[in-house]
């Protein structure tokens, strides 16, 4: 996608904008030598529409079996709509029964769908301040009724937002779990407003 804002293109100036959004969620600075999340000379993308869409339909379904949806069910769903591509190893364990997949970890994944959600234009805010909607289940395929990925995407229209919003929004969380990480590592309270697997999931 073509970049549609100035500031976004300059490293530095991105960084800038940056901090100041991490003070206002209550983050502190990061040092100066952090690196910015793509190399200059090489710009970025975001991966096509219809990749996204897979990749989400995959984590949902994950987190639906996490929640008690029946594995047949959802293994049915994924066939029918050709998610199987889609599928991490993890999630291809949950539908088969494994017992070995942590379900509580799992379940915490609806922050991942939330960023996803984002990306294709189906949230406002990835506020770090607040957890994912609680209308989040209305916003992606109603798996109980069986419903298409062709037929949610003809009821919610997905469209990808700018590469640039995108990249500000992953610098943002990458420093945010920086400092998650900081002060894991130190043990200290981490910082932020809501728990951190929420940044962290959002971040994934």
């Amino acid at each position: 996608p073509s970049r549609q804002t100035d500031w976004m293109l300059d490293p530095q100036a991105l960084r800038s904008q940056t901090s100041t959004r991490l003070h206002d969620a209550g983050f502190p600075d990061v040092p100066g030598h952090l690196p910015i999340v793509w190399e200059a000379d090489e710009g970025y993308s975001v991966r096509p529409l219809d990749e996204i869409v897979l990749r989400l339909a995959g984590l949902d379904v994950g987190v639906a079996v996490s929640f008690g949806m029946p594995r047949d069910l959802a293994q049915r769903w994924v066939n029918e709509n050709g998610v199987e591509s889609a599928l991490s190893d993890q999630e291809r364990l949950l539908l088969s029964g494994d017992e070995r997949v942590n379900v509580d970890a799992k379940q915490a994944e609806v922050e991942a769908i939330w960023g996803l959600l984002w990306v294709v234009s189906l949230g406002r805010s990835l506020d770090p301040a607040e957890y994912c909607p609680d209308d989040l289940v209305r916003r992606v395929p109603d798996l109980k009724a069986s419903e298409s990925l062709t037929s949610w995407r003809a009821r919610m229209t997905p469209t990808l937002r700018a590469a640039d919003e995108v990249m500000a929004e992953l610098d943002l969380h990458y420093c945010m779990t920086w400092c998650l990480a900081e002060a894991n590592l130190k043990g200290q309270r981490p910082p932020g407003r809501i728990q951190q697997s929420a940044i962290w999931q959002r971040r994934r």
